[in-house]
């Protein structure tokens, strides 16, 4: 058999993220959006909600070309981009020169992935081609034995796949980070420098669970991951002087998010792709090859 990785449809619906009005919303149509949201949009402060599928649209699109676009980036990189510390691709102490070499890529006139619409200058590390002798390995042989103790439940001894990024916070750029939850069955957000003032991470209740005013605050310390399940709503207070860049690993089993998709709450309709590893999730298809 052939694992074939795929994402659900609903990535192209579900989950818009409308960054000026704090707001993440369903697209089908537009009529259907109109009526859902126009009354909400108003009271948030929309003039004109019937100018918004424009923008959704441009969105949706750009969603529906995000395989191709990383693979023909990941495949330029590979062939024109020379890293200043070729270590730092492999497992090993690196926090200080992993910023060094990121900064170098920021500054290149090399083609740039960014993490999702919430984050507009952090970095794609798997287009760099850190995943096989690094962040594979990470989650196999060092993350995995921690969450098949911690997260049995939400898979975590059977973790198949990852999204990577880093995510970076300075004033006039993203200064903060609405709270929301992950596509991952866990994450981790490890600290990667000092020298900023605020910008803490926050947690607030369970996706699923009744909303809650309360809020844990977590300080950040460099070097230092922490560990939380994706479904535990979080987001970033604003940052007031400084930069700070993490690392974020989207930690994801398919044996559980094949069985319902963590955003849709649904049994997921598979996508297969062509690039990566998708959303995590995974068809079985017959190889012929091996069979003939």
């Amino acid at each position: 058999m052939r694992t074939v990785f795929g994402i659900c449809k609903c990535f192209y619906t579900e989950n818009i993220y409308l960054k000026e009005f704090n707001l993440h919303v369903t697209y089908l149509n537009k009529a259907q959006f109109l009526k859902e949201y126009s009354p909400v949009l108003k009271k948030l402060g929309c003039n004109c909600p019937k100018h918004m599928p424009v923008q959704i649209e441009e969105e949706v699109n750009r969603r529906k070309q995000l395989q191709g676009d990383a693979a023909a980036r990941h495949k330029y990189i590979l062939q024109q981009y020379v890293p200043r510390n070729p270590l730092v691709y492999k497992l090993q102490e690196f926090c200080r020169q992993f910023l060094e070499e990121l900064h170098l890529f920021e500054e290149s006139d090399m083609p740039k992935g960014r993490p999702n619409t919430m984050n507009n200058h952090g970095i794609l590390l798997d287009e760099l081609g850190m995943n096989q002798e690094f962040f594979d390995v990470l989650r196999e042989e060092y993350i995995q034995p921690i969450t098949a103790l911690l997260y049995p439940e939400l898979g975590g001894e059977s973790l198949d796949s990852h999204k990577v990024f880093v995510v970076k916070y300075k004033q006039g750029e993203d200064e903060d980070l609405g709270c929301h939850f992950d596509n991952a069955e866990l994450s981790m957000n490890v600290s990667l420098n000092d020298g900023y003032e605020s910008g803490e991470l926050y947690f607030s209740h369970m996706a699923e669970e009744p909303a809650t005013e309360d809020r844990l605050i977590y300080q950040h310390q460099m070097g230092v991951g922490a560990l939380h399940r994706g479904q535990h709503l979080h987001g970033a207070m604003p940052i007031e002087d400084g930069e700070r860049y993490n690392l974020i690993l989207w930690l994801r089993s398919s044996r559980v998010r094949n069985q319902r998709c963590p955003m849709c709450r649904r049994r997921p309709a598979i996508v297969p792709v062509s690039y990566g590893t998708g959303d995590g999730f995974v068809q079985y298809t017959e190889d012929v090859c091996a069979t003939s």
